[in-house]
């Protein structure tokens, strides 16, 4: 009986990490259609958290696509475009000075290509999943508190990213659905909404 202890801590020490094992299965084909909810919660959780549902498209190049009601953001691998609904404004930004983590397709790269530092089983939308705490110490995770990874350990899928900043606030990112696809000539060109402000901050 006085062995099992040191049984049960050679196992948890010598464990296989899961996030390399993710990030494999997640990356062997170089492009996803990510439906998700992009939600933030204000710190203390007396603001009703703010919550924006669209598809994340993503390929080869860092080229991807965020579409939702409220906003629109498209990276051609040189150029960002953030549209904001509320504003009807658009801002168009280079990719190589623009935060990774500002976006759900930095912040899903910046994690799968990370490293975990603890992991434990913990029930997500009915499902027996494995709750990630990322390594914070590099950037673009390192602006944030703390940040964790929920995946299916079964088909090794992401399930939600979330991360909070140093006044206590959260931000994730819950994968719906993910699927394959096959992106197109038109789908990381980007046109810019008749009458929208449009502010080029690459000058």
């Amino acid at each position: 009986m006085r062995i099992l202890p040191f049984v049960l801590l050679a196992t948890a020490v010598f464990a296989e990490p899961w996030l390399p094992r993710v990030a494999q299965a997640f990356n062997k084909s170089p492009s996803a259609k990510i439906s998700l909810d992009w939600s933030v919660v204000s710190a203390g959780g007396f603001a009703p958290p703010r919550t924006t549902k669209g598809t994340l498209k993503i390929a080869e190049g860092n080229r991807f696509r965020f579409d939702s009601d409220a906003l629109v953001a498209v990276g051609d691998g040189t150029t960002i475009w953030q549209w904001n609904g509320s504003t009807n404004q658009v801002l168009v930004q280079s990719a190589a000075k623009m935060d990774p983590s500002a976006l759900p397709a930095g912040i899903l790269k910046a994690a799968l290509e990370g490293a975990e530092t603890a992991a434990v089983p913990e029930k997500f939308a009915g499902k027996n999943t494995q709750k990630l705490s990322l390594d914070n110490s590099r950037p673009p995770l390192s602006k944030y508190a703390r940040a964790w990874l929920w995946i299916d350990p079964s088909e090794l899928k992401p399930l939600r990213i979330e991360v909070e900043d140093q006044t206590g606030s959260r931000t994730s990112w819950t994968l719906l659905k993910i699927s394959r696809w096959k992106p197109g000539a038109k789908d990381f060109v980007y046109e810019v909404p008749k009458g929208a402000d449009v502010v080029d901050m690459r000058k």
